[in-house]
């Protein structure tokens, strides 16, 4: 009995590497806050769910699990560019609120994340929130545990490998943080532009005025009434790039192909 549930243990082991790569680097699960004792749980199930909802081949249920430390690392990896991928485009939404919160007047504004475990921006914490409630309202955990089981449709077992053309994938993923950033941004970026020039204008043309202390509240007001006009919007801009992510990812994955 022992023999024959040795290989089951192997296939089970071996789906759970992807699983535990995508558990470190995704969204509301790689979360601080997520107890360690519950995050190995949750990737045992999916792990358990994997192996039985995708075909493993034969030649990985080895009676050795030494053999499996190469191919484990490759999965590993697998995983957590997954993870790491989709985390991109929270990342770009709070990179946003990282650079319109000085304009704002809000750069010394520091709250706790229960996520990160660190103080962030009070914009940066209410974009992060906004966010995840997003992301499960499209039931993203459950789209991201299926992304998961169709990863292996692209990359099977053993397959991965970091090419010139992952490196590639890679590299652009990065510049596109910036870009997305700047797009979640350029609503209050400019709407605070104006602001400082009519600040200007004002000091130009009634040079008795305290401009600095009647300036800051002007900008704050004109920071949160413009979040509040465009934060519908930069939601529904997010959700559409999360749906685009789902749709085009598995044509990034295809770069990482042996």
């Amino acid at each position: 009995m022992l023999d024959g549930a040795l290989p089951s243990m192997t296939v089970l082991i071996v789906s759970g590497f992807r699983v535990g790569g995508l558990m470190v680097t995704a969204p509301i699960f790689s979360a601080q806050s997520m107890p360690h004792s519950l995050r190995v749980v949750v990737t045992l199930v999916l792990a358990f769910t994997v192996s039985l909802a995708v075909e493993i081949p034969a030649e990985w249920a080895t009676e050795n699990p030494m053999l499996l430390i190469p191919v484990g690392m490759s999965e590993f990896l697998v995983g957590a560019f997954i993870g790491f991928s989709l985390n991109l485009v929270f990342a770009a939404f709070q990179l946003a609120a990282g650079v319109s919160e000085p304009q704002m007047g809000l750069g010394m504004s520091q709250v706790m994340d229960p996520l990160s475990g660190s103080g962030v921006g009070l914009l940066t914490q209410l974009y992060g929130t906004f966010g995840n409630l997003l992301f499960l309202s499209l039931s993203g955990h459950l789209l991201l545990i299926g992304m998961l089981v169709r990863s292996y449709k692209v990359i099977g077992f053993g397959e991965a490998v970091l090419g010139p053309q992952g490196l590639g994938i890679i590299t652009g993923l990065g510049a596109g943080l910036f870009e997305l950033a700047l797009t979640f941004a350029l609503p209050v970026l400019g709407v605070m532009l104006f602001a400082q020039f009519g600040q200007a204008l004002l000091m130009r043309a009634i040079p008795q005025m305290n401009i600095i202390s009647v300036g800051f509240i002007i900008v704050i007001l004109a920071g949160f009434v413009t979040l509040g006009l465009f934060l519908p919007y930069m939601g529904e801009y997010f959700t559409h790039m999360l749906l685009r992510w789902f749709e085009e990812f598995p044509n990034q994955l295809e770069a990482f192909k042996a």
